[in-house]
């Protein structure tokens, strides 16, 4: 955590110390508490009553379209495809992705169209990646065109002879 949110949690604390405290009569209310202190009203009152501070990464987690677990899973399946030296692509991911996504939903009310249209966003595959660096470096890319068409009998045969010349 960082140390202005260190700071922040700690004067949170010290408030709620002071507000529940023999202090309370010195500040009669929420609202002076929590002046006296420098933390929002909202803040101190909401901790008062014993709600807790959600952290950053359990908000987002709970917008992710997949869940963590779901997440871990196909990190897991497609690090097992790399490993047996299947060209895993982005696009293969992503697809199989849309498909873990598009299991979540009740499709039996849905047409062939609408499910082709139950889909991650475009940039849900790079905040994947960002999330699961271990796929970093293992994707396949495509081959140049012209490295394919540059590859025929004659420049195999003359690469063939300077490797046998030089050897």
């Amino acid at each position: 955590m960082s140390d202005r949110r260190e700071e922040g949690e700690l004067r949170i604390q010290q408030a709620i110390e002071a507000y529940r405290s023999d202090l309370k009569d010195d500040y009669g209310s929420v609202e002076k508490a929590a002046a006296a202190h420098g933390v929002k009203r909202s803040t101190l009152g909401n901790r008062i009553c014993g709600k807790t501070q959600r952290s950053w990464t359990e908000e987002a987690q709970k917008r992710q379209k997949l869940s963590v677990t779901e997440e871990d899973i196909l990190e897991e399946y497609l690090l097992q495809l790399c490993d047996i030296n299947f060209p895993v692509t982005i696009y293969l991911a992503k697809r199989m992705a849309d498909g873990i996504y598009q299991q979540k939903h009740n499709l039996s009310d849905f047409s062939k169209e609408e499910i082709a249209n139950i889909k991650l966003g475009k940039r849900w595959i790079d905040r994947f990646m960002k999330r699961h660096t271990e796929l970093y470096g293992r994707f396949a890319s495509r081959v140049d065109r012209v490295r394919v068409d540059s590859v025929n009998q004659a420049t195999l045969e003359d690469y063939f002879a300077k490797v046998k010349y030089h050897i």
